[in-house]
């Protein structure tokens, strides 16, 4: 339950780059509430502002209209509900407001509330974005197809679905004539190669990256950790965080708040998260005449997952071709000794 408290207008961050309304704030709205605002005593549901650790300001979900109506009528303050969270609880609050109070949204509305969800929530199922927008999830599917042929976002091949579960995403269908209306039907998803988080190209392994096969192992190899479609979708995250971080240097305080070293913080851990991802065959794991359906439980390189990150896979196979070498000179001494001796 949200707590209410009284606060200065000043007191209240607006980020208007999540302002759920397609065309901004109907006028003829704000003056309606502006003249409620001038009533001795009027009855307007507070509007909604969240406080998230290191911020300094509350941040406005809902309420843009209100805000601006009781500005018009000469306040300097209201009554806010308050609610606490992560940026991305805020984030989510904002973009999907209005859906049960307020001026009726529009289907353009709904459409740009899609859009935001889908670029700061890329990786997460149609159903999820769908509950979260109050729209069909064939809606969800067609914006999110629209999106990711314009470059707006990347392809997942699998995705978080509402219960926090990884699946796999579907196959693309063709996008619905009236996209906002239409009722639910089965989810459309994205189509064509997956796009590595890296750089934003198709996902391929060249000669340095690879083990010499496919991306995708056929079904009889070794399956792939889930951990690691959960480190591409955290490096989506960290990719739209950088974005939101840069933008604000644009901002009269921006370059108080020392945006370059914030983004380096955000490179470097990207960085981390990427070159620390289990994208390789561990090499004692799949030696000569191993079976690549299953990893040795006790192997100390992989944990018995039978993936590794690229840099403990070049180190674990420079050991094993070390120990193959060292092996190959035993026996060509072996060989030699027992031909001397039968001399």
């Amino acid at each position: 339950m949200p707590l209410y408290k009284t606060l200065k207008f000043d007191d209240v961050e607006i980020d208007e780059e999540l302002q759920p309304r397609a065309k901004g704030l109907d006028k003829s709205h704000v003056d309606e509430l502006a003249d409620e605002y001038r009533k001795e005593e009027f009855s307007v549901e507070p509007p909604t502002v969240w406080k998230i650790p290191n911020f300094d300001r509350y941040r406005l979900s809902s309420g843009h209209h209100r805000i601006a109506g009781a500005k018009k009528a000469g306040l300097t303050g209201l009554k806010f509900a308050v609610r606490t969270g992560t940026w991305t609880d805020w984030a989510i609050d904002t973009v999907t407001s209005n859906q049960g109070h307020g001026l009726k949204r529009s289907n353009a509305d709904k459409r740009r509330c899609v859009e935001l969800l889908l670029r700061m929530m890329p990786h997460d199922s149609d159903k999820r974005i769908s509950e979260l927008a109050g729209v069909s999830d064939k809606t969800v599917a067609d914006v999110r197809l629209e999106l990711w042929r314009r470059s707006e976002i990347p392809n997942v091949d699998r995705r978080v679905d509402s219960k926090g579960r990884l699946q796999p995403a579907a196959k693309p269908k063709a996008p619905s004539a009236d996209p906002i209306d239409d009722p639910a039907d089965p989810p459309a998803t994205d189509a064509g190669p997956p796009i590595d988080p890296q750089d934003g190209t198709e996902a391929q392994l060249g000669p340095d990256d690879s083990t010499g096969e496919s991306e995708r192992p056929e079904a009889s190899e070794l399956p792939r950790p889930e951990l690691l479609e959960l480190m591409k979708a955290a490096c989506y995250e960290l990719d739209a965080l950088k974005k939101r971080i840069e933008s604000w240097q644009r901002l009269p305080a921006g370059k108080s708040v020392g945006v370059p070293s914030l983004i380096g913080s955000i490179e470097r851990a990207r960085s981390d998260m990427w070159g620390a991802r289990p994208s390789h065959r561990c090499p004692h794991c799949e030696g000569d005449g191993r079976d690549r359906k299953a990893a040795d439980a006790d192997c100390s390189c992989c944990k018995g997952i039978g993936w590794v990150p690229k840099w403990a896979h070049d180190k674990a196979k420079e050991k094993v071709e070390r120990v193959k070498a060292k092996e190959d000179v035993d026996r060509a001494k072996d060989s030699l000794e027992q031909s001397g001796g039968a001399a």
